[in-house]
């Protein structure tokens, strides 16, 4: 789970002084650049697994559906918080990968899903899905980083979103005052 989370002064004088906007104004302002950021970074998770497989997904299944966004603002407390991710088990696995292994039950479930995933993903059989599964007990699975690809490329846009936003405030501001 990515988590992107920002706090800040809920005093900010000097911009109050400077701009004559409310502190709620820029805490606001910043809880929505913080959300729109949010909102970037779940798009571009999305469009990191859309790619075609290996590198994507190859499936339009439950990962790609289940990316949502989670929000907390309590601006009073100068706090605004919001998670992109998913509760997926098998997501981390995806996005860190794993060692060689092969099942921790013994009860099937490891070799039903491969051949499962095998036959949705790559339209192949059984007998590709056997040769998946000894190649995951013998080398593991590769990491896929949708989301520290994601997080990487649309969290330094941050800052733009923020001054965009606040320098369209403070236009609004002073075309009132004037």
């Amino acid at each position: 789970m990515v988590k992107i989370t920002m706090n800040f002064d809920p005093n900010l004088g000097n911009v109050q002084n400077s701009f004559s906007i409310l502190p709620d104004a820029i805490m606001e302002i910043t809880a929505d650049a913080i959300e729109q950021t949010a909102l970037d970074v779940k798009g571009e998770v999305v469009s990191q697994m859309n790619q075609p497989y290996p590198q994507g997904l190859g499936s339009d299944r439950a990962l790609k559906l289940s990316i949502e966004i989670d929000g907390k603002r309590e601006l009073a407390n100068g706090l605004a918080t919001y998670y992109v991710g998913t509760t997926l088990p098998y997501a981390d696995t995806v996005e860190y990968g794993m060692g060689p292994h092969g099942s921790a039950t013994g009860d099937g479930s490891f070799i039903d899903s491969i051949i499962e995933w095998t036959e949705r993903v790559l339209g192949k059989g059984k007998k590709d899905a056997y040769a998946i599964a000894d190649y995951i007990r013998n080398n593991g699975i590769q990491p896929r980083p949708y989301f520290r690809k994601a997080t990487v490329k649309e969290a330094p846009n941050f800052k733009l979103t923020w001054s965009t936003m606040l320098a369209e405030r403070l236009e609004a501001e002073f075309e009132n005052k004037t």
